[in-house]
């Protein structure tokens, strides 16, 4: 099974439709909020439990969440993240490929 991978610059927390939108509902812009509400998002569209969880206290690699079926990742590279989406069955293959990236 093949990863999914999306490279996220960091600007988008600030100057995207989706970072706009959502400083509109919040009623604040904080580039923090705006990444935790697309986190959440994220879990949502693809039904997965959310953890922040470090890989390791030696890298930028977090452990969003997961669930039987897929597992997500974010890689912190300075300007930009970089989004992995890991299917660990088949049905986590389907999720992926049917989930909807607009707010990228």
């Amino acid at each position: 099974m093949k990863q999914v991978q999306y490279r996220i610059n960091k600007i988008y927390f600030q100057d995207s439709s989706y970072a706009i939108n959502v400083s509109h509902d919040l009623d604040n812009d904080a580039e923090g909020l705006i990444f935790d509400r697309f986190i959440h998002d994220l879990g949502i569209m693809l039904h997965i439990d959310v953890l922040y969880e470090k890989a390791s206290k030696s890298d930028e690699r977090w452990y969003i969440g997961g669930n039987q079926h897929l597992q997500v990742s974010l890689d912190d590279h300075g300007e930009e993240y970089l989004l992995t989406l890991t299917p660990l069955t088949e049905h986590g293959n389907e999720i992926i490929n049917s989930m909807s990236l607009e707010f990228l």
